[in-house]
């Protein structure tokens, strides 16, 4: 940026200024590969599959443009991708990197066994979907449970996974079996990331047959980090764990988790009462729960309560 900026001082550029002083300050081929991610619209999916060869893993990593839509692409669109790969050895760091050109190509990871799992754009840094078969998404499971999968990498799975199916590229029983593996998640920015996600699977499903089912999985996804977190407030716990309770809380009232409402319910009488005011942070779930299953009279109180509040 300095190159650039003192080179073409009091003067008007063009964006290939730019690309050209980047490229000769870093020697590597900056312009080439930003005119193919703006010069076309979108942005792409890579599509990976693994085999073992030995001691080796070898992948083949294929591009095509990404519709959210689920409409299929056109065959015209390349681009020059930085793809990166991590490994269950070295779940925090790029074990190999090399750039995707052509509509596929081969990739070989030395040393990578056939039980450890191969994480595409770890820090999910590149700006790009990542599609994974089904055997390849079953390895990440147990990183998630212990999370040697970095946070970042949790999200960014997760993300990717219900964007292919939210396409209808992935089957949805993929995004649920891996959901599975979050149940002991701490993670507040991931946690709202499986929220979003169940809110529009929820309102897919709702009236119909398997509504029941899906609030049974809802409550037995978020059961574990409603119960550790708890209602009150710990000595010390950091703001996002503040977030993620009312987080937690309100998608266990919505799930019908019978405690949870019950709860909701008392200390709703206890705040309207003035014998315990609710914290800023609950006033929304408990509320939002109340009201749910709430008549006419739980309506007025309602009203009084907000001009109160």
């Amino acid at each position: 940026m300095n190159l650039y900026l003192t080179r073409h001082q009091y003067k008007n550029t063009f964006t290939e200024d730019l690309w050209a002083a980047l490229e000769e300050a870093s020697h590597k081929p900056v312009g080439a590969v930003m005119s193919t991610w703006t010069k076309q619209m979108g942005f792409p999916v890579v599509k990976v599959t693994s085999r073992q060869d030995g001691n080796n893993r070898k992948l083949t990593v294929a591009q095509e443009k990404f519709c959210a839509d689920g409409k299929a692409s056109s065959n015209d669109c390349l681009w020059m991708i930085p793809v990166t790969f991590s490994s269950s050895d070295s779940p925090g760091s790029v074990i190999q990197q090399t750039v995707l050109e052509t509509k596929s190509a081969e990739v070989t990871l030395q040393g990578v066994s056939a039980d450890e799992w191969v994480k595409v754009n770890p820090g999910t840094v590149g700006y790009y979907r990542t599609q994974y078969p089904p055997d390849m998404l079953a390895q990440f499971v147990p990183a998630i449970r212990d999370k040697s999968l970095p946070p970042l990498d949790r999200l960014g799975l997760l993300d990717d996974l219900f964007a292919m199916v939210q396409a209808g590229q992935t089957p949805t029983v993929e995004v649920l079996k891996l959901m599975q593996a979050f149940s002991q998640e701490d993670n507040y920015t991931v946690w709202s990331s499986i929220a979003n996600s169940l809110s529009k699977l929820s309102l897919l499903l709702s009236h119909t047959d398997f509504d029941d089912l899906f609030r049974l999985y809802g409550r037995r996804l978020m059961k574990g980090v409603g119960d550790r977190l708890g209602w009150d407030p710990k000595p010390k716990e950091s703001h996002l764990d503040t977030l993620l309770r009312s987080l937690a809380i309100d998608r266990l009232c919505v799930f019908e988790d019978e405690a949870y409402i019950k709860e909701a319910h008392k200390r709703f009488e206890d705040h309207v009462s003035g014998k315990a005011p609710l914290p800023a942070d609950l006033r929304f779930p408990v509320f939002k729960a109340v009201l749910a299953k709430g008549d006419e009279k739980t309506y007025n109180t309602m009203l009084r309560v907000r001009f109160l509040t």
